[in-house]
């Protein structure tokens, strides 16, 4: 039997997805022999420059189609594919009682985090939201940026942010946060 070169597959991934693939990470292997998944996780922004900048990355898992086309523009990845969808929600610490209403939980609110809406795409999202819904300019000085969902969570989660923006698969991983504001 002729065996097969261990070979490791480098893939940026937008922090969202993180536990989507640890799941999937032991199911291709699995199924591939030989083959090491190496992930790297961060906003999609982030992921779009280390590829500009010639990062040794061998695929890339992004949650903004604006990134993905940039990078497709540049001819810098040859093909894109939707794998998945997610939606926005917001989060408030669990020792909080939702009030079931976003417009009342925004104005209660001292500090409101998102994600950094020049590279996190939820942040991005959450902005549009906040523009459409006509309440940016009442929450602006109140924002926190951060630089990917997953710190997002873990400002609401430790009481520095009293609700965040955040895609509903991070909320459901939380235990220290309640979504369904």
């Amino acid at each position: 039997m002729v065996r097969k070169k261990n070979q490791t597959i480098h893939i940026s991934v937008a922090a969202s997805l993180k536990d989507v693939m640890d799941d999937v990470k032991p199911l291709y292997e699995k199924e591939h022999d030989n083959v090491t998944l190496e992930f790297d996780f961060a906003g999609s922004g982030q992921i779009r420059e280390r590829v500009e900048n010639g990062a040794p990355i061998d695929g890339v898992i992004l949650a903004s189609a604006a990134d993905t086309d940039k990078l497709m523009d540049k001819k810098l990845i040859d093909g894109n594919q939707e794998i998945a969808s997610n939606t926005l929600v917001a989060v408030i610490p669990s020792k909080s009682v939702p009030s079931g209403d976003i417009k009342t939980e925004l104005a209660k609110a001292r500090v409101i985090a998102i994600g950094d809406s020049a590279s996190v795409p939820a942040g991005k999202y959450a902005e549009e939201f906040l523009t459409k819904e006509q309440l940016i300019d009442s929450v602006k000085a109140r924002l926190v940026k951060a630089s990917d969902v997953r710190q997002v969570l873990a400002y609401v989660e430790s009481g520095n942010a009293d609700i965040g923006f955040v895609y509903q698969t991070d909320a459901m991983i939380s235990k220290k946060s309640a979504d369904g504001v």
